[in-house]
């Protein structure tokens, strides 16, 4: 249902703790840049205002709140979306949002006219630009900075409503100064699961997902004795006192790919250790950092995450990823950690997933298997989901692990701040468990390939040397 648009009024902290509609002493999150008036406002009406700025990540436990309140800040935060879904985990089913938010199409001031003006002329100047010299697909992001930002109104009601809220009432448009966003807290997800998935279909989410649907349909028809002949289940138990090796080429890979999987051979008795082979050091949110700390911090995050999932060895690589490339030094490592843990499955990114350092990676594999001599003669190569899908060979329940591997990613905050990997996560397994478990839950999809076969797999699928950089 569309949300009520109504006349725009004049908001004030007066009417908002009017209408919230809650018993004196209820908790309210209040997150602004100039909070005064309205945490005097809430205390006033007898509520117990927490008042945060708006920067990340917002100290506040899950469903800690009554109500939230967002003005003066969300136009001022370059991670807007990161935002709005940590206040949304912070709040109570059912909860109250009031929102304002600096319309795009404001002319409510000579000022709004004259950036309106600028802002339509720089989108036509980098139009023009852009057709006459397109970018190289491979060329880093422009090094801008953050100046803010204003809304159109259907894209903000559409980030509110993917991440849990249900809109109520909008008001202003137009050519007015600020949107004023009414809406409430309300999880839709499966099972428990934080993502709006009412009357999700694993059709639907292939249709949203076109693009990787025909690269996974693709590879199989040009790779068809590697087409699985049917779908079996995973069973962590089997692998209890062996070891799983997971290969991840960035910080967060592993979870966003086989994060559930992982936790429950943790819990089954599974020994598993990680290769990150990469620093993360490219990641956009990272931009602005300073060289030492860009490098690091991302490494730092892949430690908690470590010890949270109870993975119990990390072979830190720190290889530049701003130019990963495979090189002799890199599979022999790789060889050596396969030589003294012989795992019974190695994780890796599926090998049609589009990134480069995702193919990379496979590369270095292939050349240590050809070098490790037997260290994986009764392993199993499984391709994970990150950027692609897989074609299913093996299929792991991981719906009693939902939330815990919710938190994993909660952790990559650096990759949560651009990417919604809880989303992508929660969408991609649902349907991985309509599709193949017959039910509504969550699941996680795996490619399989026999270690002897996947050298010269990788090297037909990219079309050069097992060993080579990609």
């Amino acid at each position: 249902m569309s949300p009520r648009i109504v006349t725009p009024r004049i908001v004030t902290p007066r009417i908002v703790t009017d209408e919230l509609g809650l018993p004196a002493g209820a908790k309210v999150l209040v997150v602004s840049r100039s909070p005064g008036p309205m945490a005097a406002a809430l205390s006033g009406a007898g509520f117990v205002p927490t008042v945060l700025p708006p920067e990340s990540p917002l100290p506040v436990a899950p469903a800690s709140f009554a109500a939230a309140i967002i003005t003066d800040a969300l136009e001022h935060t370059e991670w807007d979306r990161w935002l709005l879904q940590q206040v949304r985990r912070a709040l109570v089913d059912d909860a109250p949002l009031v929102l304002e938010a600096r319309n795009l199409w404001s002319l409510a001031s000579p000022l709004d006219a004259l950036g309106l003006a600028t802002r339509i002329g720089g989108l036509f100047a980098r139009k023009a630009w852009t057709t006459l010299a397109p970018p190289r697909k491979d060329a880093p992001l422009p090094n801008r900075k953050f100046r803010g930002r204003r809304y159109r109104g259907r894209a903000l009601l559409a980030m509110l409503e993917r991440l849990g809220f249900e809109v109520t009432s909008c008001a202003g448009g137009g050519t007015g100064r600020a949107w004023s966003i009414r809406a409430r807290a309300k999880d839709r997800g499966v099972l428990g699961g934080s993502v709006p998935l009412a009357g999700s279909t694993a059709a639907e989410f292939e249709r949203e997902q076109a693009d990787f649907v025909r690269e996974r349909d693709e590879w199989l028809r040009q790779n068809p004795a590697h087409a699985p002949a049917r779908v079996a289940t995973l069973d962590p138990a089997a692998y209890a006192a062996k070891t799983a090796l997971v290969l991840s080429p960035h910080p967060d890979d592993e979870v966003v790919g086989c994060g559930g999987t992982i936790l429950r051979l943790v819990r089954a008795g599974c020994r598993v250790v990680c290769v990150q082979a990469t620093d993360g050091s490219d990641g956009w949110a990272l931009r602005a950092l300073p060289e030492a700390q860009r490098r690091e911090v991302r490494l730092d995050e892949a430690r908690a995450v470590a010890q949270a999932a109870g993975i119990r060895e990390v072979d830190f690589w720190r290889a530049d990823n701003r130019d990963f490339r495979a090189s002799e030094g890199m599979i022999a490592r790789l060889a050596d950690f396969m030589k003294r843990f012989e795992p019974a499955l190695v994780f890796t990114p599926f090998l049609a997933d589009a990134h480069k350092d995702h193919r990379t990676l496979n590369a270095v594999l292939a050349g240590a298997i050809l070098s490790s001599g037997d260290a994986l003669a009764n392993a199993r190569i499984l391709g994970y989901e990150v950027w692609s899908l897989a074609p299913a060979a093996l299929v792991c329940d991981v719906t009693e692990v939902r939330e815990a591997q919710e938190d994993l990613l909660r952790r990559y905050e650096m990759g949560m701040r651009v990417d919604d990997f809880i989303d992508l996560c929660e969408r991609r397994n649902h349907a991985n468990a309509l599709r193949l478990l017959g039910r509504p839950g969550y699941a996680e999809v795996f490619h399989a390939v026999e270690p002897v076969d996947y050298p010269s797999l990788v090297a037909l699928t990219y079309q050069r040397s097992p060993t080579a950089s990609v």
